[in-house]
């Protein structure tokens, strides 16, 4: 955690002991034939795991935010913003790990992954 912007504070998750990105989507970043698809026919970028744990931050710091802003009046009264993820050196540790199995020829299938529809 860190605060920024004067009453910000960002949540930024540094170390994780699950996989989060899927192996499926860096896959399709990777694939020219799949880099142009649209969003809605992509997998998604993150796991059901690294979803629930943004969320379990987001809630966590919502639950000592307020806002009672009036954006009529330009009227700003908030307890803090909030912000934050995962930190943009964890994703990248992972795609590169991520992209150097996939080329030893592995296959990073989650017990949870079942293909998206349509495909």
């Amino acid at each position: 955690m860190r605060k920024s912007r004067g009453n910000g504070i960002d949540a930024d998750i540094t170390a994780c002991p699950v996989l989060i990105l899927n192996p499926v989507c860096v896959a399709e970043d990777e694939d020219p034939e799949k880099e142009h698809l649209p969003y809605t026919e992509r997998a998604d970028i993150y796991t059901p795991q690294a979803k629930a744990i943004r969320k379990t931050i987001r809630d966590i710091m919502a639950a000592y935010n307020y806002d009672r802003s009036d954006t009529m009046t330009d009227d700003f009264d908030v307890n803090f913003y909030a912000g934050g993820g995962f930190n943009w050196r964890l994703e990248k540790t992972q795609r590169e790990a991520i992209k150097e199995a996939l080329g030893a020829g592995l296959t990073i299938r989650p017990k949870w992954w079942k293909g998206a529809p349509g495909r």
